[in-house]
This record gives structure tokens, C-alpha cells and sequence, in this order.
């Protein structure tokens, strides 16, 4: 029975959520299908800006990384835009909180 190999499942095993047998006709499909093999490789390198950006990467993973970045224009169009996304979500959650806070210092004001 071959299981097709679709981005979820091969996001599901670069977080190392598939099953032994899952993972190994995987790594032998990425091995043999260059196409395989190229879905893997974008689905892992975004992986790794989203753990860079959370600053979850160990420091030659970093080192690496900056390297591909540096390397790859389409990577490196992907990775700009990440950080303008982080950045964007970063300024919502700070403006949420001020609202909250306003809302807060409102209710304590006598009318």
C-alpha cells in the first residue's frame, strides 16, 4: 500500500510525528524523488525561519541557516517576509494589550 506523500505529511515528519514506518518510506522517497526531495527541503528550511524567529534554533543551526538565507533569493524573499509577519503580530498583541489596559483604567474612572 504506498501512502501518497502530500506537505503535511512531510511537515508531520520534520516534527517527528509519523510513525516508524511512516517516517522510513519517507526518507527513501526523499532519497529517490527529487521532487520529494525539494518539497522536504522547503518545508524544513520555513520550519527553521519559524524556529529561528523564535529563537529555538542552536547556534549552528542559526550559522547554517544564514547561510542558506544568504544563498537563496527565494529563501531569503521567505524569510523577509516572515519577519514582517512576526513583526505585524508582535504590534497587534501589544495593541491588544493597551486596549485591554484603556479598558481597564476606564472602568476604575467615575462617570
Amino acid at each position: 500500500m504506498s501512502e501518497k506523500i502530500d506537505e503535511q505529511l512531510l511537515f508531520d515528519f520534520i516534527l517527528d510525528e509519523t510513525t516508524e514506518e511512516q517516517s522510513k518510506r519517507i526518507m527513501e522517497k526523499i532519497e529517490s524523488d527529487e521532487v520529494v526531495r525539494n518539497q522536504y527541503l522547503q518545508k524544513k528550511r520555513e520550519f527553521d525561519i519559524e524556529r529561528y524567529l523564535e529563537n529555538d534554533l542552536s547556534f549552528s543551526e542559526k550559522i547554517e541557516l544564514e547561510e542558506l538565507i544568504k544563498k537563496d533569493q527565494e529563501l531569503r524573499e521567505h524569510f523577509k517576509l516572515s519577519i514582517n509577519i512576526n513583526d505585524f503580530l508582535q504590534l497587534m498583541v501589544i495593541e491588544e494589550q493597551c486596549q485591554n489596559e484603556l479598558e481597564r483604567m476606564n472602568a476604575f474612572q467615575p462617570t
